[in-house]
């Protein structure tokens, strides 16, 4: 399947990211769900349009693997708590290229990217609601929890891409 005009993806990187894709999907079908196979993807897309994108340097294998240790990460995949779960050393097992890497290409991935520990762009959807960080914003000099506040507020808070949704829409 062609994602290019889904994920905004460069021409020139199409053939790379199916390649990424490809794998991801695979990994995410066979072990994970489909909500990390979408975020997988989403990151790719998100590493193809940096100029220049660093998927051209190095196999998509690589890149796939940092990806998924990245999203793995952000949504605590190793916490025994988390549906689905697995150990660290499950998951290195299941990917193409050396835990050393793997570890390597997800540490550059994360600082390229800026990530962190429930980063609300990579989240998964089915956890959002439950992510603090999706729902912070600054109001007046405070850093509030936007969903205590009057819906005016969100919907501005929406409007600047600072929430993911309005709550009272989505139920």
């Amino acid at each position: 399947m062609r994602y290019s005009h889904m994920y905004k993806i460069p021409e020139k990187m199409e053939d790379i990211c199916n390649e990424i894709f490809s794998i991801t999907d695979r990994i995410c079908k066979n072990s994970l769900d489909n909500e990390y196979a979408e975020l997988c993807r989403k990151m790719a897309s998100k590493l193809a349009r940096k100029r220049p994108s660093p998927l051209i340097f190095g196999k998509p294998e690589l890149w796939a693997s940092g990806i998924l240790y990245c999203i793995a990460e952000i949504n605590f995949l190793f916490d025994k708590t988390q549906v689905p779960h697995m150990t660290k050393s499950e998951f290195i097992d299941l990917l193409p290229v050396s835990k050393i890497t793997a570890t390597k290409i997800y540490n550059d991935i994360w600082d390229k990217l800026e990530l962190y520990q429930l980063d609300p762009e990579f989240t998964r959807p089915s956890k959002l609601d439950n992510n603090p960080m999706a729902w912070m914003a600054e109001v007046d000099g405070f850093i509030v929890d936007i969903r205590t506040m009057p819906k005016e507020y969100k919907e501005i808070a929406f409007k600047k891409g600072i929430i993911p949704y309005i709550p009272e829409e989505k139920k």
